[in-house]
């Protein structure tokens, strides 16, 4: 069936992560989360822009809590 192909264990990997498209295609590209600004999200998101890049800002100025595509 395929399931696990490709997978990498974040944990060998340095940062304990590794770039992987865990979730369906159909899902692939939405965003559920996007940290704010203040206290401890804003370290968050330092983290998220740390692994993903550009790929973890929203872009569009989206709205926190909204998905995006």
């Amino acid at each position: 069936m395929g399931y696990g192909k490709g997978y990498r264990y974040a944990h060998d990997f340095e940062g304990n992560f590794t770039p992987m498209q865990n979730l369906p295609e159909s899902l692939k590209g939405k965003r559920y989360y996007i940290p704010g600004t203040n206290g401890y999200e804003a370290r968050v998101a330092e983290r998220l822009r740390a692994w993903w890049g550009e790929r973890s800002d929203p872009g569009d100025g989206g709205e926190k809590g909204k998905s995006s595509k």
